[in-house]
């Protein structure tokens, strides 16, 4: 081999191997600043990633089992030592223990220099906070005692939690308040995380409150966030600890008795201290409903409330459907309540109901109302009676069983108009005044000749050779069509684009009912085509069920589900219907066609 063909082997195989010697350098360490720790204290964790060109390298932090893990921040060193690049990337993350017992951090791993590395498992002993004197007091609570004679108060930030009553019955409103005391300056935005709620079913209670609490003759700044809490079942329910993670000024008391020395400008230019408070579970004893004086038709509701009826006209014709709404409303778990169980309705066929909430926090108590709509259809003409609809709650102020219901109501329904029947024939002895057909002619009838200029054959024969020309183009355009496009699939979707614009006149003329009549029908047909059923037998049921087969997307089920609901409502109670809820309708479908095109492709 030549001299310059070996040379540059030479320097290809240095490059090489000085790559490999340059990946050999990345190193990655995980080091905890303590290995025994208790409940109500917390760990630190560094892990360092060293080496040459890290690229953007990042450790993949584990799964914890047994620890809440809080990013906490990272910092970057880099050198340059005869012409080489050195850096180093420290990540910090706060371990909170959940749980006492021997546990274990997991190895991190990260891919540089075209190797997976990955840290030492570290042992972790957990000890419970409770035992011991040497344990540091909870987060959870204030301090309590007199402060250490250091010159500053012992802790300046700490974070309560609380329920209004310690004992309440199942579904009966409590009210948790947590609480975060600071007298010290935060460096960012605090992060919470919110307690667990096993056992209770919950509401937010907005907006955040902030204001200046003494405690032990110390004034603190004090956020508090409160949540409606509703016990689901007897027993002894626990609220879980909340947590808020915080960064802070961390002055130690060196830099502070020497305000020249190094410690106080890396105090002064570091990222300060990571805390993370945590308040104390809070127990709840949750007592069962009583079953002495239930009523029968008692259906879990607690709390205290009225029931009242209407329906949206008093007057009706035969088949001509009515809306009745029942509206409960007070103070409770609103979003939880019970459909009041209809009355038997005689003379009335009662179809599905529906409901809507209206839901007010104001005052820190969760009130409003739940409104039920019925659509009612009299089968029989006169005047039908409603009868008052009860229902029954438990109010735990009082500790009984109460039961209040609607005031009865009438509705007056009018013979519909009659339909053309035929004549019954006469009888035997009426006699035959006149008929309505006149004969022109009496006698036979006899076929008349037709000349070939007039006749069908005359006419086929001329308009055959044109029905031939276009029964080929027609063959012709359909082998150019994609394999998978299916006719009546596309029949389908340019039926239902032109039935909606040929409806549009009965839009501009107002007629809003009629509108959403042909959209029912045309949405009936599209989905008839689609899956070769008859367009009468169309059902939600069946269009629920090719969905769930097709593509299971809630998002989509619930749109076409409101669409359904919102043009059967229209079917049955026109009279409520404007041209607003119209063009809502329609804009609605023409969403959904690309996507349900979407579902056969």
């Amino acid at each position: 081999m030549s001299g310059k063909p070996r040379r540059i082997l030479n320097v290809l195989f240095l490059l090489c191997f000085a790559g490999l010697l340059h990946a050999a350098d990345v190193s990655l360490t995980a080091e905890a600043d303590k290995t025994e720790v208790r409940m109500d204290d917390t760990i630190t964790l560094r892990v360092t990633l060293s080496g040459g060109d890290l690229n953007g390298a990042r450790p993949v932090p584990p799964e914890m089992p047994g620890f809440r893990a809080a990013f906490a921040g990272q910092s970057q060193n880099i050198s340059f030592v005869n012409g080489k690049v050195s850096s180093e990337i420290s990540f910090t993350y706060v371990l909170q223990p959940l749980s006492p017992g021997d546990r274990t951090i997991p190895p991190f791993t990260v891919t540089a220099g075209g190797r997976t590395l990955a840290t030492a498992p570290i042992a972790v002993k957990v000890f419970p906070g409770s035992s011991g004197g040497a344990a540091p007091p909870s987060r959870g609570s204030p301090p309590s005692g007199p402060a250490p004679s250091t010159g500053r108060p012992a802790r300046d930030l700490f974070l309560t939690a609380s329920v209004n009553k310690s004992t309440a019955y199942v579904g009966e409103p409590l009210t948790l308040s947590v609480r975060f005391y600071s007298r010290v300056s935060l460096l960012s935005q605090p992060g919470y995380s919110p307690p667990s709620l096993t056992g209770f079913l919950s509401e937010d209670l907005p907006p955040q409150s902030q204001f200046v609490d003494t405690f032990d003759g110390r004034k603190f700044s004090v956020i508090e966030l409160k949540t409606a809490l509703f016990p689901a079942s007897p027993g002894v329910s626990t609220v879980g600890a909340a947590a808020l993670e915080c960064r802070t000024e961390d002055f130690s008391n060196d830099a502070m008795n020497d305000p020249f020395g190094s410690s106080f400008f890396q105090n002064f230019f570091s990222n300060g201290r990571q805390r993370v408070l945590r308040s104390d579970p809070i127990k709840v004893k949750v007592l069962p409903l009583p079953s002495e004086g239930r009523p029968a038709d008692f259906r879990g509701d607690v709390g205290r409330y009225r029931i009242s009826a209407a329906l949206d006209r008093a007057k009706t014709s035969l088949h001509e459907p009515v809306t009745l709404t029942v509206t409960i409303e007070g103070e409770g778990n609103i979003n939880a309540l019970s459909t009041p169980e209809p009355p038997a309705l005689a003379g009335l066929k009662a179809y599905e109901t529906l409901s809507s909430l209206n839901i007010d926090k104001s005052g820190w108590k969760v009130r409003g109302s739940k409104v039920f709509k019925t659509v009612l259809k009299p089968e029989v003409s006169g005047r039908l009676q409603i009868p008052a609809i009860p229902f029954s709650f438990f109010d735990p102020e009082t500790r009984s069983y109460r039961t209040t219901q609607t005031e009865p109501l009438s509705l007056s329904v009018a013979p519909g108009e009659e339909s053309s029947v035929a004549p019954a024939p006469p009888a035997a002895d009426v006699r035959v005044i006149s008929r309505d057909i006149r004969y022109l002619k009496a006698g036979p009838l006899r076929r008349r000749r037709t000349p070939f200029g007039g006749s069908n054959a005359f006419w086929i024969l001329n308009l055959l050779p044109w029905g031939l020309f276009l029964f080929f183009v027609g063959v012709r355009g359909l082998r150019r069509r994609p394999a998978s496009e299916d006719a009546a699939a596309r029949r389908a979707r340019v039926t239902a684009r032109r039935a909606l614009k040929g409806a549009e006149p009965l839009l501009k003329k107002g007629d809003a009912p009629a509108y959403l009549s042909a959209l029912e029908k045309s949405l009936r047909e599209y989905w008839a085509a689609k899956t070769a059923a008859s367009a009468s037998a169309v059902t939600w049921e069946e269009m629920s069920g090719v969905l769930a087969e097709r593509a299971p997307r809630p998002d989509l089920e619930r749109r076409l589900r409101e669409l359904w609901d919102g043009l059967q409502r229209a079917r049955y109670t026109p009279g409520l219907v404007t041209p607003d809820d119209a063009r809502a309708q329609a804009a609605a479908f023409e969403r959904l066609l690309p996507e349900l095109e979407a579902l056969w492709k």
